[in-house]
């Protein structure tokens, strides 16, 4: 047999042909399309044996007939009554197997020493876990078993939020067992809250692909039903062998008692979640981060943006977040298939007293009046865009179908996000953006997000939290929005820099230069395409231009394409500006993050 152990199909073959036995329902199985099954040993090797050469043989498998009656049960003969909702392999099954590959190797091979018994016995176990792995692929198609949804009651997802909401409070009163938030760090890890979001969205999660892994187009739904679904079985199940023998001394028995040896469909689940799945947001995050600016900036979160609602994690998190205050939310979500799932979270779980407004429209396409409903401006934005084309959801509308390459998603999504946060916001409200990388590691969302940050003088950097999954880094950057269109102060940038950041940028882009005519860089008088002066530059009675004041003539003459092409003539010319009218800086904070973070470029 092949030293990969890729020799379901030759087993299948040998009881077709040697021994006469039915193995019609393996027909379908398309064992030409399996992934390899490659055979890891867990054994050390410090005795110089060779692990490979205890892998069964086909002539072993033809000679020896305790192990062909061990394979033919598992695939054939065995009824696997046990499968349920709760239970794919029970363990009491599991284990039975897994004691007979013991037996069969002490009395098969007498004159083993310890240490080739557990060799042997580690590649037997595999070639089990396979075999199971396999009838499992055909009892979910003989069985039509459909994927194993959560079953979530509405008093179970009712109890989440309430967890959640307590969890908030004890954070509040600084009584909550979990780590302080700070920057550098990532926000203290809890899923209270996520029970509920789930309970209305997950049919269309797990119907979502990812690119994480380069599988594009597999999501969670769709491989429960391939063929591939054997190596994940398999693997799941070696795992947990694996951890019974290490709990022996020679690695050659089992210790079954301190392990849960059932394969249950919540594992299968997160495992399936973890390898093809769209991430999960936490929604304790959005009341962590508002108790954050309230203790550190002395801010007072009232109403809350999000521009990219992604499975309802951040409305959930709003819900929780009213204990700390909160009174309203607004959100953005482009996936029409959603809009039940948030209606049903609004009508059965918001809070009493709080507000939500929801469009299920691309964040892009929203005017003012929907970002600020009842001409209310918000304080606080944050979410978690998508990853460019790392995560697949469905419509028309969505971003990586609007705009399939990166540079264009860039400029007219992850840009725009930006600006419409600033639209949606008071003078001094915050943005915090969660953010990782696209499929394409060349792509840096991240650093495009700080640089361009960075070149927007109406924008503050704050800092950072560096949220970790796994081995994926999605930083959140938090930075403050610290003007309203009205022109201040001069600031000059290398002509060369501004007409790059300008050639891709529309007029809130370049909102650094002059969308007020009050700017005391100009000599002369500015008009507009009625040919009137806006404004004119006098100086004080001590000839000071320092304190020179300028009169505004016409104010409502200045139509919009007027400002834009100004605006952009000026940076052209190297000229930003700094737009500050009512927003003075915070007094020294509590926990000094520090007063300006330095984005790198």
């Amino acid at each position: 047999m092949s030293r990969t152990l890729m020799h379901a199909e030759q087993i299948i073959k040998l009881l077709g042909t040697y021994y006469n036995i039915d193995c019609s329902a393996y027909r379908n199985i398309k064992f030409q399309d399996m992934n390899d099954f490659i055979y890891f040993s867990q054994n050390k090797n410090k005795n110089n044996f060779e692990p490979l050469d205890y892998i069964p043989t086909e002539k072993e498998f033809i000679k020896n007939e305790p192990l062909r009656t061990l394979i033919i049960s598992i695939l054939i003969s065995d009824s696997f009554a046990f499968m349920n909702e709760q239970t794919l392999i029970s363990a009491d099954y599991f284990k039975s197997k897994l004691s007979k590959v013991q037996d069969y190797v002490k009395s098969s091979y007498p004159s083993y020493t310890p240490a080739q018994r557990a060799l042997k016995v580690d590649a037997i176990e595999f070639l089990v876990c396979q075999m199971i792995g396999l009838r499992l692929v055909k009892e979910i198609r003989a069985q039509n078993i459909p994927f194993p949804f959560e079953k979530i009651s509405q008093l179970d997802a009712a109890s989440d939020l309430k967890d959640l909401q307590k969890l908030l409070t004890q954070i509040r009163s600084g009584n909550a067992k979990l780590r302080p938030v700070k920057f550098d760090s990532s926000f203290p890890q809890d899923m209270a809250g996520a029970m509920l979001s789930r309970s209305y969205t997950h049919l269309q999660r797990y119907a979502v692909s990812t690119g994480r892994r380069g599988d594009a187009n597999h999501s969670p739904i769709s491989v429960w039903s391939q063929d591939n679904m054997t190596s994940m079985f398999c693997g799941i199940l070696r795992q947990k062998a694996m951890k019974a023998r290490r709990a022996t001394e020679t690695l050659d028995s089992y210790q079954f008692d301190r392990f849960s040896m059932e394969l249950t469909p919540a594992k299968i689940r997160f495992e399936l979640m973890r390898k093809y799945g769209v991430n999960q947001s936490h929604p304790l995050y959005v009341g962590v981060l508002i108790h954050f600016l309230t203790k550190t900036y002395n801010a007072d979160i009232k109403r809350y943006l999000d521009l990219c609602m992604g499975w309802g994690d951040r409305l959930v998190g709003a819900f929780g977040a009213a204990v700390l205050g909160l009174e309203r939310y607004v959100g953005t979500d482009p996936n029409t298939s959603l809009e039940s799932a948030y209606k049903g979270l609004v009508d059965e779980h918001q809070p009493q007293g709080f507000q939500s407004f929801i469009y299920n429209k691309p964040m892009e396409n929203c005017t003012s009046a929907e970002l600020c409903p009842n001409n209310q401006t918000n304080e606080l934005m944050y979410t978690s865009p998508p990853y460019f084309n790392l995560e697949k959801y469905p419509g028309n509308n969505q971003s990586h179908v609007l705009y399939n390459n990166y540079e264009t998603w860039r400029e007219n999504f992850l840009y725009t996000l930006i600006k419409q946060a600033c639209n949606g916001l008071s003078v001094g409200g915050f943005i915090a953006i969660e953010m990782g990388n696209a499929v394409n590691k060349s792509f840096n969302i991240s650093n495009d997000i700080r640089s361009y940050v960075s070149k927007c003088i109406f924008l503050q950097g704050l800092g950072e939290f560096l949220n970790t999954r796994g081995k994926i880094s999605t930083p959140t950057i938090l930075f403050r929005f610290t003007g309203d269109n009205h022109l201040e102060a001069p600031f000059c940038l290398p002509t060369t820099e501004a007409t790059s950041f300008t050639q891709s940028s529309d007029e809130f882009a370049a909102a650094s230069a002059l969308l007020d005519m009050s700017s005391p860089i100009f000599q002369d008088h500015l008009t507009d395409d009625t040919q009137e002066p806006l404004s004119k530059r006098s100086v004080d009675s001590g000839g000071n231009e320092e304190n020179a004041n300028v009169k505004k003539l016409k104010p409502a003459a200045m139509r919009s394409e007027h400002k834009i092409s100004t605006a952009m003539m000026l940076v052209k010319k190297g000229f930003l500006s700094i737009k500050q009218t009512s927003y003075l800086p915070p007094a020294e904070p509590t926990d000094t993050p520090g007063d300006i973070f330095t984005f790198p470029a």
